[in-house]
């Protein structure tokens, strides 16, 4: 006997006035109660990208469908939901020209539907779908469009506010360490500026008198060279923390990747990983040095994990002009990405590291930036090694990126 309006809406009060401490609970709760108002066996909330359907909770009955599996977007019934933005539903697939050839219904048999996007800030983050293997008795009536419409907006408001707690909270860790950091750098440059006047004293005085030798003379450039490279480091740590400050200007990108790599160059020289900077110092780039930092350090770190191991190990930076922009690349001697992986390779979380080593953001960090500046960022699979390709505004031009 199917359930009246009313008892529809007890049902859907019930799950959309409650607190959910994380979305996975939520959806748990969402899908079996809509399961129960439809009718219908089958639950499934996906999050939909890059032309890809990610199950990201299914409902009691999972039929051959687990939580993260990935299909392609087309061979689901939420397709045309998707394109169409916009709830569709069928009692009788077999009644339905579009739907009666369709993957879905080939290969689970899939005869009733019902499914609406879940919008997140004012685009389709994914869809929430209610499905039976057999025939439905009634057709879908306003009243449940109506419902499962509600049940959505209610998932996309939840995800909304977790996604900008989440910033939040990120921010202010972010601007806590950029304190950090400021008051660390002021800690030790002061020690480094004294080190440096004392050496460079020590060092004229000695020249003067006559007293110099070979041994002395070394050992004092030595910790001159030693503190140079102290505030190389800082510097690369002040430019990549970097607070809040995402302002757009002119960057001299070779200088960029000398400080950023500077943090790390120590472990790459003990890890036998080669650093080549090919960036010509004409290259001038608009962009945020902070973010443009990350991106660097990102795609270096990646590529150092990457290639161990392998007989030869580097990492080059290379850029050129084209046209009214400049194409920044960073390759490494790996031989590229394999296909089965590659499609994945920029989704949030995707990682191939064991778990621990990569949060699986890095990649898709660091094309949100680039994007941001006004640019591209693309896996180039026609190299021979792997290779990271950016566009970005030429600093010579006068006209700035629009940033978003």
């Amino acid at each position: 006997m199917s359930k009246t309006f009313s008892e529809k809406l007890i049902q859907l009060h019930s799950v959309i006035t409650k607190n959910y401490e994380n979305l996975d609970t939520l959806l748990e709760e969402y899908l079996a109660t809509g399961s129960s108002i439809f009718n219908m066996e089958l639950a499934i909330a996906s999050h939909i990208e890059n032309n890809q359907y990610i199950v990201e909770a299914v409902g009691p009955n999972r039929i051959s469908l687990e939580r993260g599996m990935v299909l392609n977007l087309e061979d689901t019934y939420c397709f045309e939901v998707f394109n169409q933005k916009k709830t569709i539903a069928f009692s009788d697939a077999l009644k339905t020209e579009l739907f009666c050839s369709h993957p879905a219904y080939l290969n689970l048999g899939l005869s009733s539907y019902i499914s609406t996007p879940i919008y997140v800030e004012g685009c389709v983050y994914g869809t929430l779908n209610f499905s039976s293997l057999k025939v439905r008795e009634e057709d879908f009536m306003q009243e449940d469009y109506d419902i499962l419409e509600m049940m959505a907006s209610s998932v996309g408001r939840f995800i909304e506010i977790r996604n900008h707690r989440e910033k939040t909270i990120n921010f202010e860790k972010m601007e806590a360490i950029s304190h950090l950091a400021g008051g660390i750098a002021h800690e030790i440059n002061n020690p480094m500026a004294i080190i440096s006047s004392n050496d460079e004293f020590v060092l004229n005085y000695l020249k003067s008198k006559g007293t110099l030798d070979r041994d002395v003379e070394e050992s004092l450039l030595t910790i001159k060279r030693t503190v140079a490279r102290v505030k190389e480091i800082v510097s690369g740590l002040q430019i990549v923390i970097g607070g809040g400050d995402l302002s757009i200007e002119p960057i001299a990108l070779r200088d960029l990747i000398d400080s950023t790599m500077a943090l790390v160059w120590d472990k790459f020289r003990h890890g036998r990983v080669e650093i080549i900077n090919d960036v010509s110092p004409e290259i001038i780039v608009y962009g945020s040095p902070v973010q443009l930092s990350q991106v660097i350090l990102n795609l270096a770190q990646n590529s150092f994990d990457a290639i161990q191991g392998n007989e030869n190990m580097w990492v080059n930076f290379c850029a050129e002009r084209k046209s009214e922009f400049i194409e920044f690349s960073v390759i490494d001697s790996g031989t590229g990405i394999p296909q089965e992986i590659e499609k994945k390779i920029m989704e949030p979380f995707f990682t191939t590291k064991k778990v621990g080593k990569g949060t699986g953001l890095g990649l898709s960090l660091s094309k949100k930036i680039i994007e941001q500046c006004g640019g591209q960022f693309v896996y180039d699979k026609k190299s021979d090694n792997t290779c990271f390709k950016m566009t970005l505004s030429d600093g010579r031009i006068e006209s700035r990126p629009a940033v978003s």
